[in-house]
């Protein structure tokens, strides 16, 4: 006897709910669960949670590419004066790396919002709301730190 939601081996509960997913289930009634165990398919947490990660990665090349130009040029690169493109070394490649994922973190949102929605409809565990909610604050923060860098003088030199 199998919950029809997750699988759980149902058979000498006390009680009539699983303690997997919280369904709902009465032995006399086969309708209620299943005779073979199975999965239902969903969303892992941890790829949600990869997922909320992204946003640094952004931040870090950003910052990376300013620290080689910085020791480039032996001195803080100013804002449209030192062109990273045109700098020598690791610059303009850290540049091309740190421009292009700023591009992927605009185009991840939108799917990173569906994973998300996903997870939280159809995620494994039982406390997945509050783990949306955790991530959700995560990607807030961590997209607040991009905007703010971003904004610093460190941003304003890397995207003039």
């Amino acid at each position: 006897m199998f919950c029809l939601n997750c699988g759980y081996n149902l058979f000498g509960l006390p009680n009539h709910i699983c303690p997997e997913c919280g369904s709902g289930f009465n032995p006399s009634d086969e309708s209620t669960y299943s005779h073979t165990a199975h999965r239902r398919r969903s969303v892992p947490f941890r790829l949600v949670c990869l997922m909320t990660l992204y946003p640094l990665i952004p931040l870090a090349l950003v910052w990376a590419t300013w620290l080689a130009a910085r020791l480039h040029l032996g001195r803080i690169p100013k804002a449209m004066a030192d062109d990273p493109k045109q700098l020598g070394g690791l610059v303009p490649v850290a540049y091309v790396a740190a421009y292009l994922s700023l591009g992927g973190l605009l185009l991840g949102a939108p799917i990173y919002a569906a994973a998300l929605l996903i997870y939280g409809v159809w995620g494994r565990e039982n406390d997945r709301s509050i783990r949306v909610a955790l991530l959700v604050i995560v990607a807030a923060i961590e997209t607040a730190l991009v905007v703010i860098l971003l904004q610093s003088s460190i941003g304003q030199w890397f995207l003039d």
